[in-house]
Formats: structure tokens, C-alpha cells, sequence
């Protein structure tokens, strides 16, 4: 059910982390289909300090996106502040709030 209201295309670029020396990894990136709404929400990061959003995104089920991920929306980066499952019937899903 999910999958029909992915009519937004996002560009995820995947935080690579660190090598053995300290030093950033190259970034991955990947095209995901969603849904985009673009609506002020007040959330909480990571941390658990209050953000204002800027919307969210929402996607199918996927336990590999992270805090340090990138979402690329209309040719404009915005970073991640807080990723919620969510389960629509039998399909499990993320809302990703970003700002």
C-alpha cells in the first residue's frame, strides 16, 4: 500500500563513515521513491532537542537509513533529524522528518 504514494523521487546519499585513519569515507548515493510533504512539524533530534522540520518524507521500510544520511529533494539537501516506523496494514514503513 505504501508503494503507490511513492510519487516523489529522493536522492539518499549514504554517510560512509570513517576509515581507519580518522578520515571520511567516500558517500554513497541512491534514488528512493516517497512521498514529500512539505508542512512545519516541531520534533525532536537525536539528541532529544526540539526542531522545526521542514517536512517529512515518507518511504517503505528501510533499517539501513541513518541520522548522518543526506535526503536530496528538488535539488536541494536537507539533513535528517528524526526517522519513525510506522506500519500502514501489513506494510511497514519510515517517516523521515528534515531540515
Amino acid at each position: 500500500m505504501l508503494n503507490v504514494y511513492g510519487v516523489d523521487t529522493i536522492t539518499l546519499t549514504r554517510d560512509g563513515g570513517y576509515d581507519e585513519w580518522g578520515e571520511p569515507s567516500a558517500t554513497t548515493t541512491e534514488t528512493i521513491k516517497g512521498y514529500v510533504e512539505w508542512k512545519t512539524h516541531l520534533v525532536r533530534n537525536i539528541n532529544g532537542e526540539e526542531e522545526v522540520s521542514a517536512g517529512f518524507v515518507i518511504t517503505p521500510y528501510d533499517s539501513t537509513i541513518d541520522h548522518k544520511d543526506k535526503l536530496t529533494i528538488n535539488s536541494e539537501a536537507f539533513s535528517i533529524l528524526s526517522i519513525e516506523r510506522m506500519k500502514d496494514f501489513s506494510n511497514r514503513g519510515l517517516r523521515i522528518h528534515f531540515k
